[in-house]
Order: C-alpha cells, then sequence, then structure tokens
C-alpha cells in the first residue's frame, strides 16, 4: 500500500478556497473536487521537477564532455541527485520492489533503492558518460544507427540518462538507440517513469525487465554499457555479463568498460585503510593513494586482464561453459619484512572506460581494494574461522576467479611435489 501523499500548503489554500466558495457543495463533491486539485497540483510539480533534471544533466554532460574531471562535475551530480530522487519517489513504487535485493545465479542483486546512489560516483559516471558518448559519435560517423545496450542498468541507467538528456537538446545529436535490461521490477518502474517523464522515449528501443543472463537479442548490438561489480571485483554478474553480451555484438562492436585490470599486493591494513588518509599529502577529493604508502604495498601480480579477446577466447573454451572457477593469476608469497602486524591480501582494480578515461584505485566505490582476512601469512590466527587459509612465504597461490553464487577470487594454495628427473607437478591444496 502506497504512503498517504503529503499534500503540503498548497492543498490547504485549495480547501480553504472551496469551503469559502461552494458553501453548497455537499461532502462527497468537495471531497472530489480536493482529489482532483490534489492531482494537477501534483502533476504540475512532476513536470517541474523534469524540467528541472533535463537542464542539469543537459549542464552535466556539457560540462563533462568539455573538460578533465574535476570538483565542478561531483558538485554538479550532488546538485542534480536531490532533484532525481524526488522523481524517484514520484514514481511510486511499492516499498518491497524499492528494497528488495537477493543472490541469483550470477551473483549478488541489489536493491533500486540503493542502486539510485550510483549517480553520485563522479569519476565511475564522468569515465562512463564521456566513453559512452566518445564510442556513440565515432560509432555514428558512418551514418548508420547505432544500438546500445545497457544490462543492469539499475532505476536511472547513469552512464546513460543524462546522454539520452544531451541528445534531446542538441542540433544534429547522433543517430543511436538504447535498450535497457534489468532483472528488478522497481528499477525498471522507475526507469519508465523518469524516461516518460522526461521526453525521452523516442531514444529508447526497449525497456525489458528479466534476468540479463536470459535475454537474447534479435539483432546485435553496436555498444554494450555494463558495469554490475563491487570492489576487488566481487559479487555482482559482471563476468557473466559480459560473456554473454560478447555473442551479441556486433563484428566491430564494443563492450564499455574496455579493460578491467585485477592484481593482489600484501598490505599493512592499517596504513592501507586508516593512516594514509589521515596523511597530508592524501588528496581526498580525488581518493588518490598518496605515494609513500603506495611504496609500502608488496605487489604480488596481476590475477586478471579481463577484455573482450579474453571473454572471447573463454567462451570458446567449453572448460569454462559451465559453473567450475576459472583459473586466473598465480603468485609466489615473498619473504616478508619484520612487522608489529600482519600482513593482509588485497584484492585491487582499474577499470578503463576508453582509452584515456581510467578509473584508477581509490576513484570510485568499485575501485576500492578488497581485503581477504581470511589468508593467513606467516602466523595462526587466534581464532580460526572456516575458510581459512593458512600459509607462508615461499607458499605458491593460485587464484581463481568463482563467477557463480557470490562472484570473487578465491586463492588456492599450491604443493609442490619434488618433481621426478626431468618432470614436475603441482597439486592445488
Amino acid at each position: 500500500m502506497s504512503r498517504p501523499l503529503n499534500v503540503g500548503t498548497s492543498a490547504t489554500s485549495a480547501t480553504r478556497s472551496t469551503v469559502s466558495s461552494q458553501p453548497g457543495m455537499s461532502i462527497g463533491e468537495f471531497k472530489e473536487h480536493i482529489r482532483n486539485q490534489i492531482a494537477t497540483s501534483t502533476a504540475q510539480s512532476v513536470a517541474q521537477l523534469g524540467e528541472s533534471v533535463l537542464e542539469d544533466l543537459n549542464q552535466l554532460v556539457h560540462l563533462i564532455l568539455q573538460q578533465d574531471f574535476s570538483l565542478a562535475v561531483e558538485e554538479k551530480l550532488a546538485a542534480i541527485f536531490p532533484t532525481l530522487y524526488k522523481l524517484y519517489v514520484a514514481a511510486d513504487i511499492p516499498r518491497n520492489m524499492r528494497t528488495r535485493r537477493f543472490i541469483n545465479k550470477g551473483g549478488l542483486v541489489i536493491s533500486p533503492d540503493h542502486c539510485v546512489n550510483t549517480i553520485k560516483d563522479a569519476k565511475r559516471v564522468y569515465c562512463f558518460i564521456k566513453g559512452v558518448h566518445q564510442q556513440i559519435s565515432h560509432m555514428a560517423s558512418d551514418g548508420q544507427p547505432v544500438r546500445i545496450a545497457y544490462p543492469a542498468c539499475g532505476p536511472f541507467a547513469p552512464f546513460v540518462l543524462p546522454l539520452l538528456a544531451y541528445y534531446s537538446a542538441i542540433p544534429n545529436a547522433p543517430s543511436c538507440t538504447f535498450t535497457f535490461i534489468d532483472i528488478q521490477p522497481g528499477a525498471v518502474h522507475a526507469l519508465k517513469f523518469l524516461l516518460t517523464t522526461l521526453g525521452m522515449s523516442r531514444l529508447v528501443e526497449d525497456t525489458v525487465c528479466m534476468d540479463a543472463l536470459e535475454y537474447t537479442p534479435t539483432q546485435p548490438f553496436d555498444i554494450v554499457v555494463l558495469e554490475a561489480m563491487q570492489h576487488g571485483f566481487s559479487r555482482e554478474a559482471h563476468l557473466q555479463l559480459a560473456m554473454r553480451f560478447a555473442h551479441y555484438l556486433t563484428p566491430d562492436g564494443v563492450l564499455l568498460p574496455k579493460k578491467i585490470v585485477v592484481g593482489a599486493s600484501l598490505v599493512n591494513a592499517q596504513t592501507e585503510f586508516v593512516d594514509q588518509w589521515h596523511s597530508e599529502t592524501g588528496n581526498r577529493f580525488l581518493r588518490t593513494q598518496p605515494k609513500p604508502a603506495q611504496a609500502q604495498r608488496l605487489f604480488l601480480g596481476q590475477l586478471l586482464a579481463l577484455d573482450i579477446e579474453q571473454i572471447r577466447r573463454w567462451n570458446k573454451a567449453t572448460d569454462y561453459a559451465g559453473d567450475e572457477p576459472i583459473p586466473c593469476g598465480k603468485v609466489t608469497l615473498p619473504t616478508l619484512p619484520a612487522s608489529q602486524r600482519p600482513y593482509t591480501l588485497i584484492i585491487h582494480s582499474t577499470v578503463s572506460v576508453c582509452d584515456g578515461l581510467d578509473i584508477a584505485e581509490y576513484e570510485s566505490g568499485i575501485t576500492h581494494p578488497l581485503p581477504d582476512p581470511q589468508v593467513c601469512i606467516n602466523y595462526q590466527p587466534n581464532s580460526p574461522e572456516p575458510g581459512d587459509l593458512i600459509v607462508n612465504s615461499g607458499d605458491v597461490l593460485q587464484f581463481y576467479y568463482c563467477h557463480v553464487g557470490i562472484p570473487g577470487f578465491l586463492p588456492v594454495k599450491v604443493t609442490v611435489t619434488e618433481p621426478e628427473p626431468g618432470s614436475e607437478s603441482e597439486v592445488a591444496s
């Protein structure tokens, strides 16, 4: 059941005016009259919100396309969010649809109420909007319409919605159409409401409510915009979605982001996650890691470089067609310097949307390093727990990517047996 509408002072004024001017009106007629006035007032306020959001989104894209990333982009997004959120509330989505979150085969499916916050992640939004526009402009130069898919788009489709406002306002906009897919009914309801309110429906080919892992288009796409991950390239279904939608790209089609690089390092957790951000050398706005703290890291190696070529290789390999974990990078644990605190394994990533549009560590919620406290290096935990991995300097770790259930990297200790003359064997434990 929807919450009662807060009619505010306008309804109160309308009531007083009606009572004084229509004293002979019946109670039933009076109630109906007030309802009609409230409905008209609400419709006008939604239209006004829509006009305000359209103007703000258009200004945002102008800002993004004209300059490098700066504080002005973050401030503009912060200013847009309250008005955009009012439209989200005006969509009148039932609470159970707004707050629904669950785990399916692909991973965690977060709630629409949580998804709306993505548009406040300034560096991520900046890189994707600029990258998508650059790619559309390049592909549209041959005069053919560009077809774009946005699976797991959420209620705001934050990497595309501002572009729709921009393309609706400028002459000679590139010829393109968008298809949105999301598993959450609340997200699709909200997005359709936004697209209609903002007058953007003419640019939309389809808005589909279904699991994107089961979606099959009738014709291929030129661009797939996909971002379904959390820090450490974990928890959500990005890899599965990328592997599926790679099948639905045109021969020259592009998957954005173009590359995700994931690595592993050992750190002093206190320095990495607390102390370095209190240093005067830390740029808190850009969230750039101070160089002294970077120097204290012990880089183990790259675990994964995910691009369309790698995805297509995996799609061709029958070994990875099922639910089995995918073997990724292998590292050797180094001899560790003396420390009062044990070293912590972290999984860290960078995201390259397009050439020159990179999201570095700490510049976005999706590129914050992810610690794995269950990997115990050169020590025994005081309170052992299921899943703990006890390893020592000199041990070899093979990392697997588990892409079903709760996606993420799983380190496995590799036992190197004494080789026979002329042979060598390794066994994962």
